[in-house]
């Protein structure tokens, strides 16, 4: 204490200070400089006895008797280890004038000066005792280890010393770093004790190529070691437990003499790490981690043996995860494990590594602040208001991304807010004493109603797993915990594992319980510890207001909730492609084998902690239902929403929702209401699609308004084909951007506001045609696009779409099923008015190059032609082909004009309708719709009522009119119906069929029966005139085979002539007609039968000279075989079945003339047949052209009058060739035939 003389309360003090101590001759100098200074800084080597005198010095000063001496040490071994030595020392009884406080054991009394404990008891005081007042003596012992707690016990100390002006702070260290220590503490005095040791030798024995193991070179060592010196006890440093049960393995199997191994780890058994302070007449070979490394003093130790390996803690920030690695030891850590040799003799110390490596290594043991989560030392900064760990004075301030990991860590858990401030979370994590995440889970067991469970888990997970697995005995030990796991969670193994212990001790001696816990390969000691642990946060939670309560219902599922928000950042997923866990920020980890769920690894999981060893495992796992983790996350899901879309039934914008934790997909594809996320993009949306788009069902009046004025604008776009004509849904949406307000963004919404708005202005969302109608619609008539087509006597219904691609875009013609026999492809190839001049031009263009260029400009030619011709009016195609040569003198064959090639829109799509009104069929082959219907199309109309109209027996004109066309009702429609007199043989009928061209046949050969009737002349009598000798020979047998006979054919063609039969447009319509056309034909009649039966006579004639001239040359020898068989087809095209009624008249008379040319090349071809040959060939390639092509240009729409007459000047060319003399009826030759064939076929 200032003021007074250390020097002499030293000497009057009845304590004794061990004379062999180094630290006894400096026991006055320690205690001026702790009366003169606030701290000082003890340097003493190992053996120096610092940590026993140290404390005793300060008794002896006379401190501790108002407040008490504390010393803090860095594990509970050595806290009660040295506890019960200075308790010794001073003859007084353990756990009253000294005592110790660890974990769970308080062996302290009010009468005690001297406490020792764990640097964490103290830090846990802070919170209660924020300046320390309970002590006025502070010994920080083993300060060169560095750990956390004593960082931060340093940095708290230099804090609270200037407030503290009685506190006085002794560090104690070993020989490392004593002047930043000094530095520390602004200036402290160092003191130096030097260590009470012999020389120790230090032998570099690297291990040997056939050492592949650690525990087989330290067991070659010590075989070294007993050869020279078989009784003195070695202590051996290696890694970690597992490598001291394989080294003891290895040694039992050397069967060392008079030797005992004994194991020191942290998770020993105190009794039995008891053992290695206790002499024995054997041999001590000590397998100890680095716990004896500088902390705990083993006596008789001459030989040590450093592996130069120890298992570090390192926690990545980056990644969260805590790796268990084994590290080679820094130099100074080295020199502490050589200074255990040598404190009864010289020692020696072999170091399995090379010389050289030991000089490569790093100086210094890094802090543990630089490598451990710092989380818990947050928490706890902030609970006791020291403030941001980026401000406290470490003496070394750990890494940035540490103290970011740190705080990462607590806002996982929800333990502070944005501000960095503890949450109500957070300060109740602070009042547990655990780290966060087992706290996190607690609070997490209160929540879920699971408490009970929760404690049980949070307190196995703070303490080593006791579940022990020897090397010697792996199967049993794994058989024995069998009973314990569980495949869905670790978790839940641990409370079956607790309840099992918890039964055994209720019904088992002390002495039982420890042989249960043996039989079970469990840690009894661990087992109490969880016990005591479990203990302590049962009674913390109650005086936190906490109900300790069991799981009901769900149990397991509960439990897991509760624990889940403690974990989420070891949250792990399956992937297949990887074959491994994918956890937070893309980690990759597996189960731990000795997990219960490592046989059937589920979907997704949360672990404890990921640790890295060989690889990076996950331990304490259990299998999680990804649904639970969106709530648990809260404000750290991340949430991505895509596709938002309107959809009609919920009247909402809805959106996909994707939810990530950590960079793992919780929630996929989920859809919600976009509205409340982004309402000013569903208002918009709203708006389009519910407004504009009219895809909302709503009564309101505007919205039936603004669909008709809809339906109207888009006929009129369909009709003019411009899609520019509708305002697009940009323009609509502006218009009820306008009129809607900020925040309506669904159909709910919508309603609560209109009926308020409307209640002002009823018209405010009614569109006009103004707002929807872009452009002028002047061109949109009724004559240029009507609603219906009149043709064949009825108004056909048409349709317009504006929609390329599909099948009807365009105009659909409706047709009643009955109508199809009057309907004319040719005719319908016309198309509206609208687009009339546009069809023409597309035609004009699509023609063959050649033929386009030959026609001259076709957009001016289009329009000349367009103005020339109604629609409607004949067949389309001809029509255009008449008019482009009579303008152009250019024949255009008819295929050269292609519809096919058009834009499908200018050609109709026909839709047939039954008698019902159903669709039977559409397309736009009008051809192939009538072929295809064609007995549906006859039966409709034979089923038609024509009562009134038909008439049947009719022996004369006794009917007023024969109209070309009626109306008649077919299937409930009008159409068209064509009056016809029809040939019953000894009568004529009145009958309306269903196509012009029919009637016109029928009636032809009714009229023909009419007149004879009224000339009282029957037909066989009419026959009779014309000469028997037509009846008989070549000409009746050629001309009326298969047929009409050829004496018959004469008379119908004559009744044809004389009455004026020929053209269907001339027939008589009226009875007075009739009559003048009866008087005139009788008197021509007898004329025209006369005429024609002589030019049968005459063709007849020569016919059979010419067959006969055949016979004969057919019948020599040597005669030119195919020359024959071509004039034989030659004369058969001539003389053709029915020719009389087929044939123009004045063709007919040409026929003698070509068959007396026949006669007179077969006189010519004996003697000439080279001649003949070489005629042949310059007649015979426009004669197979006409073969072979006229029934297809014919088809492609050649006039048939034109392929005639190219047939006929073929006759003429033979004859100029074979018999010039009988000379042609017109100028020919083979040039003028070529070109007209080239005109002809394009």
């Amino acid at each position: 204490m200032p003021g007074c003389y250390p020097s002499a309360a030293v000497s009057r003090s009845p304590i004794e200070f061990p004379e062999e101590l180094p630290i006894s001759a400096r026991v006055r100098d320690i205690a001026q400089a702790m009366n003169d200074h606030p701290a000082v800084i003890i340097a003493g080597e190992t053996g120096s006895g610092k940590t026993t005198q140290l404390p005793k010095i300060a008794l002896a000063m006379g401190r501790g008797l108002h407040a008490r001496i504390g010393v803090t040490q860095p594990r509970r071994i050595a806290a009660t280890s040295v506890a019960a030595r200075v308790a010794k020392e001073l003859g007084v009884d353990l756990g009253k004038e000294v005592g110790y406080k660890i974990r769970f054991a308080d062996r302290t009394s009010p009468s005690t000066y001297v406490r020792f404990m764990t640097d964490g008891i103290l830090l846990a005081e802070i919170q209660s005792d924020p300046l320390l007042r309970a002590y006025d003596t502070l010994i920080v012992d083993e300060a060169h280890e560095r750990t956390l707690n004593i960082d931060f016990l340093l940095g708290y100390l230099k804090r609270i010393l200037p407030r503290r002006k009685d506190l006085r702070v002794v560090v104690s260290s070993a020989t490392l770093e004593t002047e930043r220590f000094s530095a520390f503490f602004d200036g402290a005095p160092v003191i130096q004790v030097s260590g009470r040791t012999h020389p120790v030798e230090v032998i570099h024995r690297p291990p040997r190529k056939e050492e592949t193991e650690l525990a087989e070179t330290v067991g070659n060592t010590i075989e070294e070691i007993t050869e020279l010196d078989p009784r003195e006890d070695i202590l051996v440093f290696l890694p970690g437990e597992r490598e001291i049960h394989e080294t003891m393995d290895e040694l039992h199997s050397h069967g060392l003499p008079h030797t005992v191994v004994l194991p020191l780890y942290g998770r020993l058994p105190q009794s039995e790490q008891q053992r290695v302070f206790t002499p024995l007449p054997q041999r001590r070979i000590v397998l100890a981690t680095n716990v004896a490394e500088t902390s705990l003093t083993i006596p008789g130790i001459v030989y040590v043996i450093d592996a130069g390996l120890a298992r570090v803690n390192r926690y990545h920030a980056r990644s969260g995860v805590t790796a268990l690695q084994i590290e080679p030891i820094s130099r100074a850590s080295a020199e502490q494990r050589k200074g255990r040799a040598g404190r009864i003799r010289s020692g020696v110390c072999f170091r399995l590594y090379e010389e050289r490596d030991f000089e490569l290594r790093p100086a210094y043991t890094d802090p543990e602040v630089l490598r451990v989560g710092l989380a818990g030392a947050i928490l706890q900064m902030k609970s006791l208001g020291i403030g941001d760990i980026r401000d406290f004075p470490f003496l070394d301030p750990p890494p940035r991304r540490a103290v970011d990991e740190g705080y990462r860590v607590l806002e996982e858990l929800g333990a502070i807010d944005e501000a960095g401030e503890l949450t109500d979370i957070g300060k109740k994590l602070s009042r547990l004493p655990l780290d966060p995440r087992l706290g996190r889970m607690v609070l997490g067991g209160e929540a879920e109603g699971a408490l009970r469970e929760v404690l049980v888990v949070a307190s196995a997970l703070g303490i080593q797993d006791p579940r022990e697995r020897p090397l010697s005995a792996q199967k049993q030990a794994d058989e024995a915990h069998r009973k314990f796991r569980d495949e869905q969670s670790d978790f839940a193994a641990l409370v079956k594992l607790w309840h099992a212990y918890k039964q055994a001790e209720a019904r088992l001696s002390k002495n039982q319980l420890r042989k249960w816990c043996r039989d079970n390969f469990l840690s009894h000691l661990r087992m109490r510890e969880w016990s005591d642990i479990h203990q302590q946060i049962s009674q913390i939670v109650r005086e936190m207001g906490f109900r300790v309560e069991g799981t009901q219902g769900d149990g397991g599922d509960a439990v897991h909730r509760a624990i889940v928000p403690a974990l989420l950042s070891k949250i792990g997923m399956w992937s297949q492609e990887a074959k491994a866990y994918v956890g937070a920020r893309q980690t990759r980890f597996q189960l731990h084998p000795s997990s219960g769920l490592s046989k059937k690894p589920p979907a997704w999981i949360m672990a404890a902690e990921l640790v890295e060893t060989s690889q990076l495992f996950a331990r304490t796992a259990a299998r999680v239902d990804p649904g639970w983790l969106e709530e648990a996350g809260g404000s750290l899901c991340r949430k991505h929403h895509s596709d938002p879309h309107w959809e009609e039934k919920p009247a909402q914008v809805m959106a996909r929702e994707q939810i990530s934790l950590y960079g793992l997909p919780i929630v996929r594809d989920r859809k919600v209401h976009y509205g409340p996320l982004d309402p000013a993009a569903s208002r918009k949306i709203f708006l389009t699609h519910a407004l504009v788009r009219q895809e909302y069902a709503t009564k309101a009046r505007f919205m039936e308004h603004n669909k008709k004025l809809f339906d109207e604008v888009k006929r009129l776009r369909d009709k003019a084909r411009k899609s520019d004509m509708l305002a697009d849904d940009h323009a609509l949406t502006l218009f009820f951007e306008e009129r809607v307000p900020e925040g309506i963004y669904s159909g709910k919404t919508f309603e609560a506001w209109r009926k308020e708005a409307e209640a002002e202005n009823p018209r405010l969302l009614e569109l006009s045609l103004a707002d929807v109608l872009q452009g002028e619609a002047d061109e949109l008539t009724p004559e240029r696009f009507p609603d219906t087509l009149s043709l064949y006597g009825t108004k056909l219904p048409l349709t317009y779409r504006f929609d390329p691609g599909e099948d009807d875009d365009g105009v659909t013609i409706t047709l009643p099923l009955a109508l199809l026999p009057q309907a004319d492809p040719a005719v319908l190839e016309w198309t509206l008015p609208g687009w009339h001049a546009e069809k023409i031009e597309w035609l004009l263009d699509a023609m063959p190059k050649a033929v386009r260029k030959s026609v001259g400009g076709v957009k001016e030619l289009a329009a000349e032609l367009a103005r020339r011709h109604r629609p409607f009016e004949g067949p389309m195609l001809e029509a255009l082909a008449r008019s482009i040569q009579e303008r152009t003198g250019v024949r255009v064959p008819m295929d050269a004009l292609r519809p096919d090639e058009l834009p499908p829109f200018l050609r109709f799509y026909f839709r047939v309708l039954d008698e019902e009104g159903r669709v039977v069929g559409e397309g736009r082959d009008l051809a192939a719709l009538k072929e295809r219907f064609a007995k549906r199309a006859r039966d409709a109309w034979a089923g038609a009522s024509k009562a009134t109209l038909e008439r049947e027996g009719l022996t004369s004109w006794s009917f007023e009119t024969l109209p070309e066309e009626v109306r008649i009702e077919v299937a409930g429609r009008k159409l068209a119906g064509y009056p016809a007199l029809v040939d019953t043989d000894m009568s004529v009928a009145l009958r309306v069929l269903a196509s012009r061209e029919a009637a016109d046949v029928a009636t032809r050969g009714g009229l023909r029966r009419l007149f004879l009737l009224q000339m009282s002349m029957p037909m066989n009598k009419m026959e009779h005139q014309v000469s028997a000798a037509v009846a008989t020979g070549a000409l009746a047998e050629r001309a009326g085979a298969g047929g009409v006979p050829l004496r018959r054919q004469i008379v119908l063609r004559a009744l044809d002539d004389a009455f004026g039969l020929n053209d269907a447009g001339r027939f008589p319509r009226t009875r007075k007609d009739f009559l003048a056309r009866l008087d005139t034909g009788k008197v021509e009649l007898a004329a025209s039968i006369s005429r024609l039966g002589k030019l049968a006579q005459e063709i007849g004639a020569e016919l059979s000279r010419a067959e006969q001239a055949l016979r004969a040359l057919s019948g020599k020898p040597g005669a030119p075989r195919a020359a024959l068989a071509e004039i034989r087809m030659q004369l058969d095209h001539l003389i053709p079945p029915g020719m009389f009624l087929r044939e123009r008249v004045e063709r007919l008379a040409h026929l003698p003339r070509y068959l007396r040319a026949v006669q007179i090349r077969l006189e010519r071809m004996p003697n000439g047949p080279q001649k003949d040959q070489s005629k042949a060939e310059q007649v015979l390639p426009f004669w197979k052209n006409y073969l072979d092509h006229h029934e297809g240009l014919r088809g492609r729409g050649v006039p048939g009058e034109d392929l005639d007459t190219y047939r006929w000047l073929i006759e003429e060319l033979r004859v100029s060739l074979f018999a010039p003399e009988l000379k042609t009826a017109v100028t020919v030759s083979p040039q003028r035939l070529s070109e007209f064939w080239r005109v002809l076929s394009g």
